[in-house]
């Protein structure tokens, strides 16, 4: 009668709540000093229900002796072996006279996918996340993974309150049909953005440098007010971008927090900011080991304002000019690199351009992955370089 107690546990549920309970009565009734009469004795295992799963499998996930005696202890042991595999819906290990039986109940196969209550997102773009598959083995833990990618696609969307929840539907032949429940929630919007640190600019007139934009009178209209985590970096780089080509080079992003209203409808964005000083243009010169370069001849393609404020455009644009020159001149594979130090005390950047001859390496294949709704050729035009192009690490 004891043993058969141990022998017959609840069925395996979600997060193997069938083996803790298991686990705790073998625990409790092995215990000192009754452990050496809780054992079983038997001739034979025996496997059933099993279908698509070989018997050999299932019996190497439990890993018990084909006879003998084995402890409370040891049965335990196969218990969770069976669990961890994840292969079965339920099972069970039960004596029956001199045999071992383990009967084990198989996940179904799935026999279609499909999503329903989603009206802002097509089913499309939903599916191309879905790892579950039609034909396939069932997998709970999968289907929650599908659901979590299915909510993640509502969040960068703005629809953080979305819920997604997978459901199955049994079928005839153990097969399911499983379905993605969604529950869209409202447009999460930023109420209010604000900025702490800066003294040279406004708030409003940082704001207009962002892609993110606070909730207004057109909200109904105006899509940029939907909180994306996503754009932030955007954001942070759009203001790096502004400061720097207003000389202020020690500008940084120092955090940027979003934090839910008490109703949990809206953001409330926050952009820590250090401004620093700002730099004019110092010393601007050329340098290079290589014989057939003219310095002074390539530092005349600055156009920057000596002693205006500094930015890092013009040192882009020397840079292209000078390169453009090198070929225009003959001399493959030279490169420029600029070399800048801040006179902190003049608040001024001394550039030096370096010329120099790089390896002798060319692109021979641009691969673009990730770009599930964007083509190839539509991302290509965005590059300066193409297969067969020396290579150049700047550009890329």
């Amino acid at each position: 009668m004891f043993l058969d107690l141990i022998l017959r546990p609840a069925r395996v549920v979600r997060g193997c709540v069938g083996a803790a309970l298991l686990c705790g009565l073998i625990g409790v009734l092995a215990s000192p000093p009754a452990a050496h009469a809780q054992t079983y004795r038997y001739d034979a295992i025996s496997v059933e229900g099993n279908i698509r799963i070989d018997t050999e499998s299932v019996l190497r996930f439990a890993r018990l002796p084909s006879s003998g005696e084995v402890s409370a202890s040891e049965l335990n042991s196969a218990y969770r072996r069976i669990a961890d595999a994840a292969v079965f819906e339920s099972f069970e290990i039960r004596p029956e006279g001199n045999r071992l039986v383990i009967s084990v109940v198989e996940y179904p196969v799935i026999n279609e996918i499909s999503i329903e209550g989603n009206d802002l997102i097509a089913d499309e773009p939903l599916m191309v996340v879905v790892k579950s598959e039609p034909r396939h083995v069932f997998r709970p833990s999968l289907a929650e993974e599908d659901a979590a990618a299915i909510a993640e696609q509502y969040r960068v969307a703005g629809r953080y309150a979305a819920v997604v929840a997978p459901k199955i539907i049994r079928r005839v032949e153990n097969r399911v049909d499983l379905i993605f429940e969604v529950k869209e929630g409202q447009v999460v919007e930023t109420e209010r953005i604000s900025f702490v640190g800066n003294r040279v600019f406004s708030g409003n007139r940082l704001r207009r440098e962002i892609g993110s934009k606070q909730a207004g009178i057109f909200r109904q209209f105006v899509k940029s007010d939907t909180y994306v985590e996503e754009r932030i970096a955007l954001d942070k780089e759009h203001l790096t971008n502004f400061y720097f080509e207003r000389g202020y080079i020690d500008f940084k992003v120092l955090s940027v927090t979003a934090e839910f209203t008490a109703e949990r409808d809206a953001f409330f964005l926050v952009f820590t900011v250090r401004e620093g000083q700002q730099y004019s243009f110092g010393t601007v010169t050329a340098s290079s080991e290589m014989s057939a370069v003219d310095t002074d001849e390539f530092v005349s393609e600055f156009r920057g304002p000596r002693g205006g404020i500094y930015s890092p455009r013009y040192v882009e644009d020397a840079i292209r000019r000078m390169e453009f020159r090198a070929v225009s001149q003959g001399m493959q594979f030279v490169f420029v690199e600029p070399e800048i130090t801040r006179d902190r005390a003049r608040q001024s950047v001394n550039v030096n351009f370096r010329i120099y001859r790089g390896d002798r390496l060319f692109v021979e294949r641009i691969d673009i992955t990730g770009n599930t709704t964007t083509l190839d050729q539509v991302i290509r035009r965005q590059f300066e370089f193409a297969e067969g192009d020396p290579l150049n690490t700047r550009k890329i």
